[in-house]
């Protein structure tokens, strides 16, 4: 396998996640794996909140949404080229979720809760080698 090299610009190197996959699923099985201590101590400062199962009820029904217009406006989400971002994004947050050991309605919580940041994702096609 041919390395791609970075210029990082002074970037901690313990802060950079390397991840070699054919997947987008196991990609980020295994960035949740990595990055679980995180992950988990914001579910877990959730779970300590009183109001922690309208939480999950929120994020149930937003998760229940999006598996909704999956079903029924999947092709709003296709490109030209045949991608389905979607079914991209879900098969990416299954994996997530996967690999954190988390419920499906965690990781929506996750996602409705955490606030961004800045990630910069680096991908090499070993196909094309670009």
């Amino acid at each position: 396998m041919s390395q791609v090299n970075l210029n990082t610009n002074n970037f901690p190197s313990d802060k950079i996640i390397d991840i070699q996959s054919t997947s987008l699923f196991d990609a980020f099985s295994q960035y949740a794996k990595k990055t679980s201590t995180d992950a988990l101590e914001v579910l877990q400062h959730y779970q300590s909140q009183a109001d922690y199962q309208n939480l999950i009820q929120k994020a149930q029904h937003h998760l229940k949404q999006i598996l909704e217009i999956r079903q029924n406006y999947q092709h709003l989400f296709t490109t030209n080229d045949g991608v389905n971002h979607l079914e991209r994004y879900l098969e990416s947050f299954v994996g997530y979720c996967q690999g954190l050991q988390i419920s499906l309605d965690q990781g929506a919580l996750l996602q409705m809760e955490v606030e961004t940041g800045c990630q910069s994702l680096t991908i090499k096609n070993h196909q094309t080698q670009s």
